[in-house]
């Protein structure tokens, strides 16, 4: 059985899988400074990130009025942008741990049916918690709206990277 830190690839010529020790030796390294090799399970669930953090996401929202989708960039400044086909949307946004916290500004650029009726602007706080730090869930209400629940789920897009061959 291969310990879970020996790191190995296929070689692109051959397909035969080589054994890199310096990266065994680095990583195990790492791990005993930090305590792990006498916890295995801990070792890989350490480096597994449980907090949301700054890139694109597709968003989808709801209130008892309708539904929607959009696309929310969440800036590494806390800053957030975005929009949809109606809203467009500034504010800002706080982790802390896996609890999220976001303020949002929405400023309506076209006419249709919005998540709020026919408000144009609105200031919508939302609270909510990340998942595996891929998705957060959050409800909140907008101060022009407060008896309308707003329910979204933000699930993180790809960062356009393509997988090397």
């Amino acid at each position: 059985m291969v310990p879970p830190f020996l790191i190995s690839r296929p070689t692109p010529a051959s397909g035969i899988t080589i054994q890199q020790p310096w990266l065994c030796r680095r990583r195990r390294a790492l791990e005993q400074s930090l305590g792990f090799l006498r916890f295995p399970s801990l070792a890989l669930s350490r480096w597994k990130v449980s907090v949301l953090r700054d890139g694109k996401y597709s968003v989808w929202l709801r209130t008892p009025l309708a539904e929607g989708m959009g696309v929310v960039v969440l800036a590494l400044d806390g800053t957030l942008s975005g929009g949809d086909t109606i809203m467009s949307y500034t504010g800002h946004w706080r982790i802390e741990g896996e609890q999220f916290e976001a303020t949002v500004f929405a400023t309506r650029h076209s006419p249709g049916p919005g998540a709020f009726g026919e408000v144009d602007d609105l200031e919508v706080t939302l609270t909510g918690r990340s998942k595996g730090g891929v998705t957060a869930s959050c409800t909140g209400t907008a101060k022009q709206a407060p008896s309308l629940m707003l329910e979204a789920t933000l699930v993180r897009m790809g960062d356009g990277c393509v997988p090397s061959r």
